[in-house]
C-alpha cells in the first residue's frame, strides 16, 4: 500500500478531534463570539478546564468564517474560566514547558501536534 493511501486531509481531523475533546463541555455562540462552559466543566481540574478552553477556541475556525481569535491572554482565559491569575499562570507555564501550548507573543493557543497528548491530560483531569 503506497504511504499516500494512509493520508487524511488535516483539518478533517482535527475537527474531528476538537469535537470530541470539547463535546461534552462547551458550546459555540457565533452571535456573541463566545465559548459557553457547559456544567460538566465545573467537575475538571484546573489544567483541564484551561485546556479545553485553549482546544475550543480552535473550533472557531470550523463554526464560523467571521474572524474570531483562536488564541487567548492570561486576562481571557482568567475572565472566561474564573481561574485566578496566581493560579492560572503556573499552570500556563507547565503547559507550555510540556510543549501542549504555544506562546506567541502574550497569547496562547494548542500546539496543534499535541492533540492526543492534551486529551489525555483532560481524561486524567476529571
Amino acid at each position: 500500500m503506497p504511504l499516500k493511501d494512509l493520508t487524511v486531509k488535516g483539518t478533517v481531523l482535527r475537527e474531528k478531534q476538537i469535537e470530541e475533546l470539547v463535546s461534552d463541555y462547551v458550546r459555540y455562540d457565533p452571535e456573541a463570539k463566545e465559548i459557553v462552559l457547559l456544567p460538566a466543566t465545573n467537575s475538571l481540574k484546573n489544567k483541564a478546564k484551561i485546556l479545553v478552553y485553549l482546544v475550543a477556541l480552535q473550533g472557531w475556525t470550523f463554526v464560523t468564517k467571521d474572524p474570531v481569535p483562536t488564541d487567548a491572554t492570561p486576562a481571557s482565559i482568567e475572565h472566561a474560566l474564573h481561574i485566578p491569575g496566581g493560579t492560572l499562570r503556573p499552570i500556563l507555564k507547565e503547559l507550555k514547558d510540556s510543549h501542549m501550548i504555544l506562546v506567541k507573543g502574550r497569547s496562547y493557543s494548542i500546539h496543534p501536534v499535541a492533540l492526543t497528548h492534551i486529551k489525555d491530560a483532560i481524561l486524567s483531569g476529571k
